[in-house]
């Protein structure tokens, strides 16, 4: 039932904004704009956030250590 009631109602308002869409373009272009640009600010916070709740890294790693103490890479020849 609460599904025929969603299927309806989002029938109901495509048709809506059709008709609105035809006799104001101009106001929906901006009320497009709006949403877009709500959506984009939201998506900016969203990635702030999501950047300060981050694990801190450690730079370099493991390369500070490879690099204080340099090793050799030796091939072994196997003799036939």
């Amino acid at each position: 039932m609460g599904q025929v009631f969603a299927v309806c109602s989002f029938g109901g308002a495509y048709i809506v904004a059709r008709f609105l869409t035809f006799e104001k373009a101009a106001l929906i272009g901006v009320l497009l704009t709006l949403i877009v640009g709500a959506s984009l600010v939201a998506v900016g916070f969203m990635r702030v956030f999501l950047a300060f709740s981050m694990k801190r890294a450690t730079v370099g790693g493991n390369l500070s250590r490879a690099s204080a103490q340099p090793q050799r890479v030796t091939k072994s020849r196997k003799h036939i």
